[in-house]
């Protein structure tokens, strides 16, 4: 049912002072917002979005199904944040005006069950997927490699003909022990605890296994706590930050007696760094929250220590000598981590393969979750853009550390047909 009454915009009156006073209208996110290329939208830039805002915050616009369409037409990629002379947190407005949306006109149906009794839930959603696996072989579309990041939204989006991975047979889980040691005859000298996040865990646990016998092999003790769940992501950007935030506690507590956390997924490894500033619980969550987040490490951060404190000397796969190889940033990482320098370091520093910087880099791919699922037409012409760019580079290979932004990318690949393909950066060591 459509909502027509005054409502008080509770999650935007919090942050009224950020919406009110920051935008200076310069108009400068005009030029770096993706969605904004595609659409000359002025509602769907930045600017145009904290104007619709202060219309709510002053009662001249109600929180009605047209402003939240406005505000869920955002890929959350923080390009405008970076480069707004004053820094506004249009991320942080948008996600407040979607709890709104959420705790006034409540989840969609199909999306309350999702988020509230299988996401949230790992056993179940595990149980889910695997279901839907078995029907994958009879589904449009699919490709053996690749990866997409939150499986429930897979089957909604073989209808816009996308080129969509296999779900493993089996899940990371399966896989790995609760805790792997380096091999006899090798020191040990570190310990981290893996967090897998949904690609990892159902199509990319070949790249889980990779990274813990990277790990091992070269003395650090992995464990594996199989209480873990999905970092939130999906949840939080759609709006239900109750459910997102019972999920994060869950986390939180399954790390709790581990010093690091290692994720080899830039989105997860942001948003489990963000638990604190993204939540303001009334539980007393706040100092659980800020521990976990404290300890959270991404993979390409992790090697760069690693690989600065030892004489490692990193090989590419014989498959890929004599390639040349590009980055592509995901967002998570470059904007939300502040991780730009080191994968590329490690990427010149891999012998028989060659590093080309391409064009952009770190503009986003286009996926942003169920970004590319419900706005699918500006998705797809973001990613064609990326893949454009990269046939500019000259690379063979492009190498990132997002599995949503590898089904994105490969997705627009195949639709330019175009021979290069995106993998996980481990996946290019030997």
């Amino acid at each position: 049912m459509e909502m027509h009454q005054k409502t008080k915009p509770v999650a935007l009156e919090k942050i009224r002072h950020k919406i009110t006073q920051g935008c200076t209208r310069c108009g400068f996110c005009t030029f770096f917002c993706p969605v904004y290329k595609e659409t000359l939208n002025e509602s769907f830039v930045a600017r145009g979005k904290i104007a619709l805002m202060r219309d709510v915050m002053d009662g001249a616009r109600l929180l009605e199904p047209g402003f939240l369409e406005h505000m869920d037409t955002c890929l959350l990629c923080r390009a405008c944040v970076e480069n707004c002379p004053t820094r506004v947190e249009t991320d942080t407005m948008v996600l407040a005006a979607r709890a709104d949306g959420v705790s006034q006109k409540n989840l969609p149906f199909h999306e309350k069950i999702l988020f509230r009794h299988i996401v949230s839930k790992r056993k179940t959603f595990g149980r889910v997927v695997k279901a839907a696996s078995k029907l994958q072989h009879i589904l449009p579309g699919s490709e053996p490699s690749g990866s997409i990041r939150h499986l429930p939204h897979m089957i909604s989006g073989l209808r816009e003909g996308r080129h969509i991975p296999r779900i493993s047979e089996k899940f990371l889980r399966d896989l790995l022990p609760q805790m792997t040691l380096p091999p006899r005859g090798v020191e040990t000298i570190g310990s981290v605890a893996l967090f897998a996040g949904c690609g990892m865990e159902f199509i990319y646990p070949k790249i889980g296994v990779r990274m813990v016998e990277f790990l091992t092999h070269h003395g650090v003790e992995v464990h594996f706590p199989k209480a873990q769940g999905c970092c939130g992501v999906p949840v939080l950007s759609r709006g239900d930050s109750l459910t997102a935030e019972r999920m994060a506690v869950q986390n939180a507590r399954a790390f709790r007696q581990y010093d690091t956390v290692l994720t080899g997924c830039a989105t997860c490894g942001a948003t489990l760094k963000e638990y604190g500033h993204r939540f303001n619980p009334v539980s007393g969550n706040g100092e659980i929250f800020e521990s976990f987040s404290k300890k959270v490490v991404d993979l390409s951060q992790y090697l760069m220590d690693f690989l600065s404190g030892s004489d490692l000397h990193l090989t590419a796969r014989k498959t890929y000598h004599g390639k040349k190889v590009t980055w592509h940033d995901p967002c998570h990482l470059v904007r939300y981590q502040g991780i730009k320098e080191p994968p590329r370091h490690i990427l010149k520093t891999i012998s028989h393969v060659e590093y080309v910087e391409m064009p952009h880099a770190d503009r986003c791919c286009g996926m942003g979750g169920s970004f590319s699922i419900y706005h699918h037409d500006i998705s797809r012409k973001i990613g064609l853009r990326k893949a454009r760019e990269i046939k500019s580079s000259g690379a063979d290979l492009v190498v990132t550390t997002c599995p949503g932004c590898i089904a994105q990318i490969n997705d627009a690949l195949i639709q330019s047909d175009m021979p290069q393909r995106a993998v996980h950066i481990m996946a290019l060591f030997d």
